[in-house]
Formats: structure tokens, C-alpha cells, sequence
């Protein structure tokens, strides 16, 4: 990103919409930079490299979070 860092990206997007999926993928385990990320509200993270099956994994479980946040909306929606 050559105007913000993904911490100040991840929270400009929480700002427009609080319940978008993020998944970052990072060249690095810096500790410190996946708290703040985690903290500014992701879902999931991959550290490159990365196999296939883990990135599978990773987006399996997304899926399953993102079908979980419908089945509740539409479930509230429904009161």
C-alpha cells in the first residue's frame, strides 16, 4: 500500500463495512503487526509460503464463518 500501512487498511475498511471478510496474507510472522491486525478486526491470515492445502483450509473456514453470519442475519431478519 503506498499511502497506509494493512493495519490502517484493514481499519478504513471496518469503518465502511463491520461485517466485510479479511484475510491477509503476510510475507512475514511478525507478531506484533498480526495483533494489531487481529485487533483491527480480521478474520483469517496466511503466512507465505504457504501450501495449497493450508490455503484451502484457511478459506474452507472462512466460508464456513460467512455462511454462519447469513444463517444468523437471515434468522434476525426473520423476528
Amino acid at each position: 500500500m503506498p499511502f497506509m500501512g494493512g493495519v490502517e487498511t484493514i481499519e478504513r475498511i471496518r469503518q465502511e463495512d463491520k461485517d466485510v471478510t479479511i484475510l491477509i496474507v503476510l510475507a512475514h510472522s511478525d507478531a506484533k503487526y498480526l495483533t494489531n491486525s487481529i485487533k483491527a478486526g480480521i478474520q483469517g491470515y496466511v503466512i507465505k509460503p504457504t501450501s495449497m492445502e493450508q490455503l484451502i483450509e484457511v478459506l474452507e473456514a472462512l466460508i464456513d464463518c460467512i455462511k454462519a453470519k447469513q444463517t444468523q442475519k437471515a434468522y434476525h431478519l426473520s423476528l
